[in-house]
């Protein structure tokens, strides 16, 4: 027996056959002695979620799966867990030539990201043409809980809402969590939310009105942009009436044996990063401008912050939020090529720095994450390494009550602008952006309002790459000019000349 672990999967290798296991999940290998068998088992949060048992005295016939803590009808006899990477513009569509069968079982292993507030899962559909599907039961993650949405057709064909249901609670923690359910051509669902359950009815009729034949996952382009939002994180294990959806994604078509046929979008196979809405920042005057209203955002304020950035400019804010009159602000950039978060909200000044030991100004893409724990505690995690910072016993509101612009990528130049005590510049960011949700909510470019300067929305790409090279001491900024040259910009240092490396001539007159 072979043992073989990737970024994917454990891949248990035997003479002529193996067993492949998410190495999401923590794989823990028992040997029954009784029995003369080995069991392999899956463990997500510390519960045992499938099993499998192999005899040693013939480890090719007996290769039964037994799933734990499901109900009888989600056993299924594959052990593998085929993760789906889904940015804001992923879908999958299933769809069956016949009517679907009723009960109808359905369960997914899903993990959102950044601690985004909304999002669709999938929802089940009539469809009557590839440009003519009609929603009728749609399942969304919307503020930490699941929700659906019964829908049916009304006299004058128009959809509207028969009843909205809700289960689960905090599952937009960036943690996976298992959704089941049933439903039954009577109406009577069952819910299930990892340890939340419900039970509903629909009436009848409403369900005999449906003719579902399809299965939309991620999809939104059917649904009002206003009220359902596209999911954003990872999808696994998708079972609907007993069969592996997300097998067929990585089969060839004379492999697939399967009741639904499928079309896909944008999505990556494999637990990857989620890049979208992408934006690159060419000048350290340009800057991006979004109305943040408290009334438009349940979250407002949470500090619940995630983003991608690449850059060669070791200088410049990333995000600035400010409180007008009261010199309170929240800031993010980089400097000298460490990314620095800095708090004052009044109470006391608060500021963490990632691991100063590595420059991140190297133009790879790098991951940022800033999470609020409980009243007092700020979280700073950068490609996965924690930093965390301990606010004074007042050190944070409830919901900061910062102004409801946010500025991306820089900040304008007059004098509501407050750095004071933070070692930043207000130099703006030059490089590129994506996946940025704050508060909960994605950041659409799209909606900006304002865009000041050398912005290019969609694309990475002609990275200043000047200062890469050019190094600037004594805490000096390396800037490029309008011939595109580099230079030091040394004015808060106590240093002049090209690269801020000489003293400055200090002449004291004595008088007597």
């Amino acid at each position: 027996m072979t043992i073989i672990t990737t970024n994917q999967y454990h891949i248990i290798k035997f003479d002529i056959d193996q067993f492949i296991f998410s190495s999401i999940n923590k794989l823990l290998i028992d040997h029954n002695q009784k029995n003369l068998s080995l069991i392999f088992s899956s463990i997500l949060n510390n519960r045992i979620i499938n099993t499998t048992e192999i005899l040693t005295n013939n480890c090719y016939t007996n290769k039964k799966l037994i799933k734990r803590n499901t109900k009888e009808q989600y056993r299924v006899d594959s052990t593998s867990s085929i993760v789906i990477t889904f940015n804001s513009s992923s879908f999958i569509d299933y769809h069956c030539q016949e009517l679907l069968d009723y009960p109808l079982r359905l369960s997914l292993r899903f993990r959102t990201l950044g601690r985004i507030s909304n999002g669709v899962l999938l929802s089940l559909t009539q469809r009557k043409s590839a440009s003519l599907i009609i929603p009728f039961f749609i399942i969304e993650h919307s503020n930490g809980k699941i929700e659906i949405t019964v829908l049916q057709l009304d006299e004058k064909k128009v959809l509207s809402t028969v009843t909205n249901i809700q289960c689960g609670k905090n599952i937009n923690n960036d943690n996976w969590h298992w959704l089941q359910l049933e439903l039954d051509r009577n109406g009577i669902f069952t819910l299930v939310v990892d340890d939340d359950s419900r039970t509903s009815q629909i009436p009848s009729y409403v369900v005999a009105s449906w003719n579902l034949n399809a299965v939309l996952v991620g999809d939104t382009r059917r649904l009002s942009s206003d009220i359902f939002q596209p999911f954003v994180g990872y999808m696994s294990d998708l079972i609907f009436n007993d069969e592996y959806l997300f097998e067929s994604l990585t089969k060839s078509q004379e492999q697939i044996i399967s009741n639904f046929y499928y079309y896909s979008q944008h999505i990556i196979i494999g637990y990857r990063i989620a890049f979208f809405n992408l934006v690159t920042i060419h000048t350290q005057k340009s800057y991006i401008a979004f109305s943040e209203r408290e009334n438009q955002n349940k979250n407002h304020g949470k500090l619940d912050i995630y983003f991608l950035f690449r850059s060669y400019v070791p200088d410049g804010i990333i995000l600035y939020r400010y409180a007008q009159g009261l010199n309170e602000y929240f800031a993010i950039g980089l400097r000298a090529g460490i990314l620095a978060l800095f708090i004052d909200f009044g109470f006391g000044k608060r500021q963490i720095v990632s691991d100063e030991s590595t420059k991140l100004a190297d133009g790879k893409w790098h991951e940022v994450r800033v999470t609020r724990i409980g009243i007092d505690k700020i979280e700073l995690i950068v490609d996965n390494r924690v930093n965390r910072s301990t606010l004074s016993a007042n050190g944070i509101r409830n919901a900061v009550s910062l102004q409801p612009v946010l500025y991306v990528g820089g900040i304008p130049n007059n004098n509501n602008i407050n750095l004071t005590g933070s070692g930043l510049n207000a130099y703006g960011f030059q490089g590129c952006l994506a996946s940025f949700i704050v508060d909960g909510r994605l950041l659409d470019y799209q909606r900006a309002l304002v865009l000041n300067g050398q912005v290019k929305m969609n694309v990475c790409s002609d990275l200043n790459k000047l200062c890469y090279d050019f190094t600037c001491i004594h805490s000096g900024v390396c800037l490029t000019n309008e011939k595109d040259e580099p230079s030091c910009d040394c004015i808060e240092t106590s240093y002049i000349g090209e690269r801020c490396d000489k003293c400055k001539l200090i002449i004291f007159l004595v008088f007597k």
